[in-house]
């Protein structure tokens, strides 16, 4: 089974609990150098170092364990480069992915076509003005199911304080989103993430995203073809049931319901 490594928001954490702060590296993504323990050195050597202080890749009684690495879900082929070049010379297979892939292999369970991620941490940090009040942006993706396995099928950045904040939440997470995964570094953010969704949008779970979880199964390939093919060389694992929240036929049931008694009361 592969070695899940989750970047999340700098703590990084492996399957087995290992964990590693990597918020300096994530934070001078856009640089070609970052500052470690005082001194300056590039990008790429200091995600070589933080391999070798973890010990990776693992390895088994086969040779080295191949690696799942989870970065920041908006970063692209230029943020990922410096990342990207720190793990060829590794003896072992490393997938690289977004964050939103992980979460979408690890909670939903084998029956679900669609889903969708929400961030409430972007990395790295935007700019502050300290003349500006600062603006809270969330990033969501909404997630599908393809025969090569959880794919993201589109992007949005929501403004909780925005007066548009209804339609674009139902625009991202549509009527086709079976449930809704919310992580960040915020608890208290967390709950407004979850709190405002779940108000505009018609998805049937809204939850908080278990790293638990993304560690135990982020690895899953999530193809659709086969048992095999939906989780990997292991064979078949039990579905993660995603707690709390109605389905959206409850949702559509409780509001008829309050029509009808509207208009009886009326």
């Amino acid at each position: 089974r592969p070695t899940v490594v989750d970047l999340a928001y700098g703590d990084l954490r492996l399957s087995d609990g290992r964990r590693a702060d990597v918020g300096e590296l994530l934070e001078a993504v856009d640089s070609a150098t970052v500052v470690i323990g005082g001194s300056r050195i590039f990008a790429e050597q200091a995600w070589r170092d933080v391999w070798a202080q973890l010990g990776l890749p693992d390895r088994g009684p086969d040779g080295p364990v191949p690696m799942v690495v989870g970065h920041p879900s908006t970063w692209g082929s230029l943020r990922t480069a410096a990342l990207a070049r720190s793990l060829p010379p590794m003896p072992a297979p490393v997938e690289l992915v977004a964050r939103a892939v992980l979460i979408a292999r690890s909670h939903c369970d084998g029956a679900m076509q669609r889903c969708a991620v929400v961030e409430t941490t972007h990395v790295p940090a935007p700019p502050h003005d300290p003349a500006r009040s600062v603006v809270v942006n969330w990033d969501v993706a909404r997630m599908r199911r393809t025969v090569n396995g959880w794919s993201v099928e589109a992007t949005d950045v929501l403004t909780p304080d925005a007066d548009d904040i209804a339609q674009r939440t139902e625009s991202i997470v549509d009527d086709s989103v079976e449930a809704v995964f919310v992580d960040g570094a915020d608890p208290a953010e967390r709950d407004r993430a979850r709190e405002v969704v779940g108000t505009h949008a018609l998805a049937g779970r809204v939850v908080d995203v278990d790293r638990a979880l993304i560690g135990r199964y982020g690895w899953r390939t999530g193809r659709p073809q086969s048992e095999t093919g939906r989780y990997g060389t292991a064979g078949p694992i039990a579905p993660e049931p995603v707690a709390g929240g109605a389905d959206r036929a409850s949702r559509r049931a409780v509001w008829a319901s309050g029509v009808v008694a509207l208009v009886i009361a009326i």
